[in-house]
């Protein structure tokens, strides 16, 4: 073995499944069944160190060079200067938030989506025959008091919205205007009063609320069929309110790639992809409880598209199934500082 320096990988969780006692590098999502007496060794391991040192550190010999060899090819110690060892880092020093919060969003980037909506409905079918689905009400065994108040289909404004919204999933190849588009945007994700009382902390206000007013999510248009506009890839400033082309082209095939497989995304008008910028978040709430106020706020952002969508007669289609890493190499984002959340897509019907 040549030399190398090498430590514990710091993304580490352990725990017991029907395999035995497993280690798992949650950035990576690799998996090692292991004895656990080695955990002992890898607690000595948390610097730098000449592999050398390391078998002496631990009290192994040389004969001990292929365990450290096989630790390190699945993930558990990594090499100085290797491209774990840059993940490990970047992750280290940006997320402020502690392996609590690490651990589900690094662990769940690899999930699996059904875009075959009848296969679904035959799996849910077949499973709901052997397990029923739970009730979607509850209710105490105490009086009720009746209440005021019922949905009609003759209301104007955001109440018939309210009560219009769908989530479609079939759509015209058909575009729609650049002005449709342009209030999309601002009236979803733009600002509506900034406020700088306070020169070191620069805050916006929106149509949605966002935790704290932090505001992460940022949002990239994929423009694929609207009037007067090239096709492609777009950032949308929220300071300017105004969009600038990062890539030009056709992505109806990338879409449908980032987005589950979800092949009806192909006649929409735009998509709009979400992403998060962690820091905005972090760096006023250390608790990682605030990293799914995140969430919370792409959904409040959904829904306002939805509504707004309704209200000028065009369909609309959110979805949280996105492969972030095609979508976060789509993007040229580091998936670290700042990742893929949510998606919206916009067209005719």
């Amino acid at each position: 073995m040549s030399a190398k320096n090498i430590r514990r990988a710091s993304s580490l969780v352990c725990y017991w499944d029907s395999s035995g006692f497993t280690v798992e590098n949650y950035l990576t999502r690799t998996k090692s069944e292991i004895n656990p007496f080695i955990l002992n060794a890898l607690n000595f391991l948390e610097d730098w160190c000449d592999i050398d040192v390391a078998l002496k550190k631990v009290g192994l010999g040389l004969q001990s060079l292929g365990l450290f060899e096989k630790l390190i090819s699945q993930d558990i110690l990594v090499v100085q200067g290797s491209k774990l060892d840059v993940l490990d880092r970047a992750v280290s020093c940006t997320w402020r938030w502690d392996i609590r919060a690490q651990y589900f969003h690094f662990g769940c980037k690899d999930a699996i989506f059904n875009a075959d909506l009848e296969e679904q409905r035959c799996e849910v079918e077949k499973y709901s025959s052997l397990n029923p689905a739970p009730s979607p009400f509850k209710n105490y065994s105490n009086d009720y008091l009746s209440l005021t108040g019922e949905f009609r289909r003759d209301y104007d404004g955001v109440k018939n919205a309210l009560i219009s919204r769908r989530t479609c999933r079939s759509f015209k190849d058909q575009p729609i205007s650049f002005d449709q588009f342009s209030n999309l945007l601002l009236w979803t994700w733009g600002k509506t009063e900034i406020n700088d009382s306070n020169p070191n902390d620069l805050t916006l206000l929106k149509t949605s609320p966002s935790g704290g007013a932090r505001h992460p999510i940022e949002v990239y248009p994929v423009v694929l069929n609207i009037d007067n506009l090239k096709s492609g890839l777009y950032h949308y400033s929220v300071e300017k309110h105004s969009i600038s082309m990062l890539k030009s082209g056709q992505f109806n095939e990338s879409i449908v790639q980032i987005c589950g497989g979800h092949e009806w995304l192909k006649n929409t008008a735009a998509v709009f992809l979400m992403t998060a910028v962690i820091d905005r978040s972090s760096w006023k709430y250390s608790h990682p409880h605030a990293y799914k106020v995140i969430y919370l706020d792409a959904g409040h952002l959904g829904q306002t598209f939805q509504l707004l969508s309704t209200e000028v007669g065009l369909q609309s289609f959110v979805t949280a199934a996105i492969n972030s890493e095609i979508a976060e190499n789509f993007l040229d984002i580091d998936g670290i500082e700042e990742f893929a959340v949510y998606s919206c897509a916009i067209g005719n019907n």
